[in-house]
């Protein structure tokens, strides 16, 4: 064997180097790609991570069923801020449902401490049934008149344990009929620190800073 030859593994270096190139380039392209379409939609890298608010469907309904349907308003993420302040308004067809009650979810906000002791509370939020019925949008919210004694932290928030801000209770109508499919949006959302218009550290659909996920109730014989 001529000892110059070289040895057969050598002479794949440069296969490897041009798929390195091509992984690098196409990996940039991508993020050129994300960066350009945050760009024109007024977003961040920020926007893009953001934390999500998911209305949770429920399971499939009877046409004839007149209990509550429940829909969970879920967090996926909670940052390391004080939030003393949330609303969320929810639009619903108030021709096939009704908007019943606004139940206490699972997050936890601070309470009355007790010497070293920190305790917790999961907090009433308020609502207009009537009005949220007339209008076919639910608007409810939870404001902490301390500024922050008993505000939303993130050590209140556990996910998949302690992160459903607010449970809402729906129920059918006469009128709904086997088949239909209603849609629950969020027309908008805020979980506020204090000054966070000013300084963007709210939780907000309409600064992307949360995104947010409809829910569908599915109705069957």
């Amino acid at each position: 064997m001529d000892k110059t030859e070289k040895h057969p593994s050598s002479r794949k270096r440069p296969h490897r180097k041009k798929g390195f190139v091509a992984f690098f380039l196409c990996a940039a392209a991508a993020i050129a790609a994300i960066v350009l379409f945050l760009f024109f939609r007024g977003g961040t890298l920020d926007t893009l991570f953001a934390p999500s608010l998911t209305l949770m469907s429920p399971a499939p309904v009877s046409v004839s069923d007149r209990e509550e349907i429940i829909v969970n308003a879920v967090l996926s993420d909670l940052p390391d801020r004080v939030f003393p302040a949330a609303s969320i308004s929810v639009k619903f067809d108030k021709n096939k449902l009704e908007f019943v009650e606004v139940k206490q979810g699972t997050m936890m906000t601070l309470g009355n401490s007790k010497g070293d002791e920190q305790t917790w509370n999961i907090p009433i939020w308020e609502g207009d049934v009537a009005t949220s019925n007339r209008l076919g949008e639910v608007n409810i919210m939870y404001l902490d008149i301390t500024g922050g004694k008993f505000a939303y932290v993130r050590e209140g928030f556990h996910k998949n344990d302690n992160d459903i801000l607010v449970r809402l209770a729906f129920r059918l109508k006469d009128s709904a009929g086997a088949g239909d499919i209603y849609h629950i949006t969020v027309k908008d959302a805020v979980i506020a620190t204090v000054g966070g218009a000013e300084n963007n550290t709210s939780l907000a659909t309409g600064k992307q800073t949360l995104k947010s996920y409809p829910a569908k109730i599915v109705v069957q014989e």
